[in-house]
């Protein structure tokens, strides 16, 4: 299981389930009051990164084919067949998808470094924001669309930052100890993220005209170890239900019956027994 997000109503988690052997993902649905999943892609590629729409009624994926990755939606109640927004040959990886803004936010990824851009829902064109010499990944637009959340290592080690839709608007580091995977709670008045001792933090953000935020608060230590915490992947593995009060998280697991390698040193000195 990977990148698993919440519904805005809390009632459906998309995710993307993989085939381990091939590695190759689709993307599911799972419908909470039921306990029923649906798939809803097929294709032999790659596909990841389910983003719901501002009304649930699609869900935005990355499809990964022949060094490059497209955007494409899909309806979220399993009929119709995707529909590609943005094909440009780059390899791009949303991150999310505000209807206040009207704007996707997307990682595009380099041989040399992952930066953010903004994909216009209204005139389908995407555009650095900002450019910068530093890896910029993970970013997530407020409730209110006026402001994006972000890692960067411009530190010199990932922290979480905040910064206005525009780049002129101002920037804030709020992550005190390093930090990453931020997520909006769904209200605006608080932002998640998790320290490098694991540790789940709450930003608390006050509802003015410029951005103030406070001290960030601990609210526990995640119970095993969240899938991509150590690379700081391109997909955050957890999501924050829409009243705040609980947390989905992709843990790593052993699971039954996985096959592993053993290897014997001094086997030799068994032969006599």
């Amino acid at each position: 299981y990977f990148s698993p997000r919440i519904s805005h109503d809390g009632k459906r988690i998309a995710y993307d389930l993989s085939e381990t052997t091939a590695g190759m993902g689709d993307i599911w649905v799972l419908d909470l009051d039921r306990g029923i999943p649906t798939r809803l892609t097929f294709d032999l590629l790659n596909e990841s990164g389910p983003i719901w729409s501002p009304d649930d009624e699609r869900l935005l994926f990355f499809r990964e084919t022949s060094g490059r990755s497209d955007l494409l939606t899909i309806p979220s109640d399993g009929t119709g067949q995707p529909e590609t927004v943005l094909a440009n040959g780059s390899r791009n990886f949303a991150s999310d998808w505000s209807g206040a803004a009207k704007s996707i936010v997307l990682q595009v990824a380099t041989d040399r470094e992952t930066g953010l851009s903004l994909y216009s829902t209204e005139n389908s064109k995407a555009e650095p924001w900002p450019s910068t010499p530093f890896a910029q990944k993970q970013a997530r637009i407020s409730p209110d669309g006026r402001w994006i959340s972000y890692d960067s290592d411009e530190s010199g080690r990932m922290e979480v930052y905040v910064r206005g839709l525009s780049p002129a608007a101002g920037k804030w580091r709020v992550s005190s100890d390093g930090g990453a995977f931020s997520v909006w709670s769904r209200d605006g008045r608080e932002l998640f993220y998790v320290a490098p001792d694991s540790k789940v933090m709450s930003v608390p953000i006050r509802p003015r005209p410029t951005f103030e935020g406070g001290a960030p608060i601990p609210l526990f230590k995640i119970p095993g170890e969240l899938m991509g915490l150590v690379s700081l992947g391109i997909q955050t593995q957890y999501d924050v239900s829409p009243e705040g009060r609980r947390f989905l998280m992709n843990l790593s697991t052993s699971p039954q019956g996985e096959r592993s390698i053993s290897l014997v040193t001094n086997w030799t000195s068994l032969l006599p027994r």
